[in-house]
């Protein structure tokens, strides 16, 4: 996953660059995740497998809330993991989010 070019770690730095202005072109799905979270180290395998078989049809943005605790504030997440999506998504990306929510919750 870490190779992928359709996932990036994202900061506060470079959440504009890398997020707004890519969700002008294609959807993005932010992951808010911290090392300590259980369910998002769970989620971290399905969401690098959704991605590659999308073949970059969305960018899947990483923020890790222990070093970005104020973009994640800003964000409105309050609990691990918080996968929202940027733009609309596809319908057929839209269910995966949908699933992966209701097996994280």
């Amino acid at each position: 996953m870490a190779d992928s070019p359709h996932v990036v770690n994202v900061t506060a730095q470079n959440f504009a660059e890398t997020v707004l202005a890519t969700s002008q072109s294609k959807p993005v799905l932010v992951d808010f995740w911290a090392d300590w979270c259980s369910p998002c180290q769970m989620l971290m395998p399905v969401l690098a497998k959704l991605v590659e078989e999308y073949q970059g049809a969305f960018l899947l943005a990483k923020v890790n809330t222990e070093e970005e605790s104020e973009l994640a504030g800003d964000f409105g997440s309050r609990r691990l993991p918080t996968v929202p999506p940027v733009t609309p998504l596809p319908p057929s990306i839209s269910w995966a989010v949908s699933a992966i929510r209701a097996v994280a919750s």
